[in-house]
């Protein structure tokens, strides 16, 4: 007999903070240029925004992908608002990105995702695969 699964809520009414990410690979993927955007709004005013083309290290240039780019946009809010101290606010997140989004939701199985995403690992840690 299967189990149920709980439901998680993927939204929030009058969160404080609503951020945005995308990341893309091109102009092939995998092994192109990585870059990503984020942006945080607090009460629907623009509060920060950043964009990068990721550069990797030396012989990792062909390591790059969109799913990599996607989860620095993410990991660009996160570290925001460790920084601005807010993590413990009401934030909703948005993105594209399906395997981001269930792998922060806890929805099925990847092998690589916890290198991105691990706390054992320093934060920069994803900028240098």
């Amino acid at each position: 007999m299967a189990q149920k699964r709980k439901k998680r809520p993927t939204s929030m009414t009058n969160p404080v903070y609503k951020a945005y990410f995308d990341g893309s690979c091109g102009p092939k993927n995998p092994g192109g240029t990585a870059a990503y955007g984020a942006v945080i709004f607090r009460h629907k005013k623009r509060i920060w925004e950043h964009s990068e083309v990721y550069r990797p290290p030396p012989g990792k240039e062909r390591e790059t992908s969109n799913n990599l780019a996607e989860y620095l946009g993410l990991i660009a809010i996160l570290e925001h608002f460790i920084h601005i101290e807010a993590q413990h606010k009401p934030i909703m997140v948005y993105g594209d990105s399906k395997l981001v989004i269930n792998k922060c939701l806890a929805v099925g199985k990847s092998r690589r995702v916890s290198t991105y995403l691990s706390p054992s690992k320093p934060r920069h840690y994803a900028r240098d695969l």
